[in-house]
C-alpha cells in the first residue's frame, strides 16, 4: 500500500469548531497526486500523550468510480457506519481518534492507543455483528506522537 505523508499536502482551508469544553475539532483540505484530500481531526488537548504510545493507522482503500479520489455514496455510508462504531473506542484509558483523511482512493483513521492488543480486541467486539470492512491496520510504537505533532505543526504554519 502506498504510504503518504499528508502533512506535505496540506493547504487552503482551515477552521475549528468547539464541540465540548474538552474537545476542539478541525477540518482542513489538501492535495495529493492532483486529488483532493479532506482532513478531520481533534486537538488532543489534555491528553497525556505518553499514556497512548501506539499509533494505529486504519486504511480503507476503495475503487474511485468518478476519478475524483473520493468515495462513492455507498462506500461513504459504510465508512460513516464504521467510524460510528470505532468512535465507541475513542475514550480515556483506551485510545484517541485524532485524525481522519479521505481522498486519493483511500480513507485513513489515525489513532493513538494505550494497548493495541486490547484496543483491537474491543474493536472485534464492536464489529462482531457488522459487515466485513476492507481494512488494513498498521501499528507503530510512537510515544512522542510524531505523526500527529508534525501534522499539527504544519496545520498552524
Amino acid at each position: 500500500m502506498k504510504q503518504y505523508i499528508f502533512i506535505a499536502f496540506l493547504s487552503l482551508l482551515f477552521f475549528s469548531q468547539t464541540v465540548a469544553a474538552e474537545e476542539t475539532y478541525f477540518t482542513a483540505k489538501g492535495f495529493e497526486d492532483g486529488k483532493d484530500l479532506v482532513f478531520r481531526g481533534k486537538y488532543a488537548e489534555g491528553v497525556v500523550k505518553s499514556d497512548y504510545p501506539y499509533l494505529l493507522r486504519i486504511y480503507w482503500s476503495y475503487f474511485d468510480v468518478n476519478n475524483s479520489g473520493m468515495p462513492d455514496a455507498s462506500t461513504m455510508d459504510s465508512q460513516f457506519e464504521f467510524e460510528e462504531d470505532i468512535s465507541k473506542l475513542d475514550t480515556n484509558g483506551l485510545g484517541h481518534l485524532v485524525l481522519v483523511a479521505t481522498g486519493n482512493s483511500r480513507k485513513e483513521w489515525v489513532l493513538y492507543v494505550k494497548n493495541p492488543i486490547v484496543w483491537q480486541k474491543k474493536l472485534n467486539q464492536v464489529l462482531k455483528d457488522k459487515q466485513t470492512y476492507p481494512l488494513k491496520i498498521v501499528e507503530t510504537y510512537q510515544p512522542d506522537w510524531d505523526l500527529y505533532s508534525d501534522f499539527m505543526k504544519n496545520l498552524k504554519d
